[in-house]
Order: C-alpha cells, then sequence, then structure tokens
C-alpha cells in the first residue's frame, strides 16, 4: 500500500484511519465522562452527608470529641440495666413512677404482655406474635392501643 500508492488505496486507508480516530476519540470521552461523573457523584455525596449527617454521628458537645452514638452507647455501659423480664407483674414492679405503675395496672393483660415483651424483653411485634399465636397487626395494634390509653391517662393526670 505505501510502496504502490493508489486513490482507491490511499482511501481505503483514510477511511481505516478516520474509524481508528472516531474509536479513539469516543473511547476518551467514555473515559472523560465517567471520570467526572465519578466527580459530581462524590462532591454531591459529600455535600449531602455534610448538611443531614447521621443522628448517631452528630458531635455530642462543644468540644465535638465525641459523637452522639459513642455518647449512647457509654450511657448504656454506665447504666445499671437489670435482666429483660417476661412478667407483666414483674415488669410493673419496677417502674419507679407511681402515676405509671397505676396507669399499667388499668391495662388489659394482653395489652400489658404485648407491651411487657415489647419494651422489657425487646421483642419484636412478629416475633411476640409467633409467641402469642395471633397475627402481627393484632399485636401492632394492641400495642398501639395500650400507649395511646397510657398517653391519654398520663395527659389527663397532668
Amino acid at each position: 500500500m505505501i510502496c504502490n500508492p493508489s486513490p482507491e488505496l490511499e482511501d481505503e486507508l483514510d477511511l481505516a484511519f478516520r474509524k481508528f480516530l472516531f474509536c479513539f476519540r469516543f473511547k476518551k470521552y467514555l473515559f472523560s465522562l465517567i471520570k467526572y461523573a465519578n466527580i459530581d457523584y462524590h462532591r454531591k455525596r459529600r455535600k449531602y452527608e455534610q448538611r443531614y449527617p447521621l443522628t448517631f454521628d452528630a458531635p455530642v458537645g462543644e468540644d465535638e470529641a465525641q459523637c452522639f452514638g459513642d455518647y449512647l452507647l457509654s450511657l448504656a455501659r454506665q447504666a445499671d440495666v437489670d435482666d429483660p423480664t417476661f412478667d407483666p407483674n414483674h415488669f410493673q414492679s419496677r417502674l419507679e413512677n407511681p402515676e405509671l405503675y397505676a396507669i399499667f395496672s388499668k391495662l388489659t393483660y394482653k395489652q400489658r404482655v404485648v407491651i411487657t415483651l415489647s419494651y422489657s424483653a425487646c421483642i419484636m411485634d412478629t416475633e411476640i406474635s409467633t409467641l402469642l399465636k395471633v397475627s402481627q397487626q393484632a399485636i401492632t395494634k394492641t400495642r398501639h392501643t395500650a400507649l395511646k390509653k397510657m398517653r391519654s391517662s398520663l395527659l389527663g393526670a397532668k
């Protein structure tokens, strides 16, 4: 081809070079597009994280040396937490607030069981429903009703 130049061979070489150049430019364009999209993504993410920090990552106090999550963890370690109970009567005997004690005693037995399992034993509604052989929706409704009754009694007492 180089030894025998002809117009057809020059056109063929020119076409091959144009294809090569197009592929080269297109690949360069794609690499640049990906690079700058990555930079933009990380800028937006960093900006979002600065504007809306996670609650547990928020600094506590003025020194900002400790975050909220670490603070809660240290409080949990310091607190003298009793073992969880599954018995509503035992849970009720632990209540220190006399108003709360009286209001808790006015709940139905089923409501007291659900509140005890939810908040003392930290059992999820689905697990409670399996234990009590009722639907998860019934447990959620019972818990909400009990909390609403306790809230209205507490607010009515004050």
